[in-house]
């Protein structure tokens, strides 16, 4: 018979898979997949200004539709792995001076979004450097 403990580590896996998921979705996935839509729905270089809108609502609305949905993923993390949030926020102005600084414990949450958001701009750095070629006429 498994223990508890023992039947978590499978949810947890799989809960910090779609994290690592949606955090990729977040920074890469849903950019690419509206300048895609953007591209298909015009038929020259020169393309309208409805496109463009509709990439820039596409992007920002599925970002936050993202963002709502790794919160709501990481809670269920929280529930699981029976990890308390606890946040104590105490003002600058109320320390003492002997106070010493406490550190902030690093979540599984924070380092994914951290990793995958350096991983985005590391991709875009890379295409945009290297593979995207000029677009400059002659170029």
């Amino acid at each position: 018979m498994l223990t508890p403990a023992v039947r978590r580590k499978p949810a947890q896996l799989g809960l910090i898979l779609l994290m690592i998921f949606g955090g990729f979705m977040l920074w890469c996935g849903n950019p690419v997949i509206w300048l895609w839509i953007g591209s298909q729905l015009t038929t020259s270089q020169s393309a309208s200004f409805g496109p463009y809108a509709l990439v820039a609502v596409g992007i920002l609305a599925s970002t936050t539709v993202t963002a709502m949905a790794l919160a709501r993923v990481n809670r269920a993390y929280e529930r699981v792995s029976g990890t308390v949030p606890t946040v104590r926020v105490r003002l600058p102005w109320l320390r003492s001076l002997r106070d010493e600084p406490r550190a902030r414990t690093l979540t599984v949450f924070d380092a994914i979004i951290v990793l995958s958001g350096v991983c985005g701009v590391t991709a875009a750095a890379v295409w945009f450097l290297f593979l995207a070629g000029s677009s400059l006429p002659g170029g």
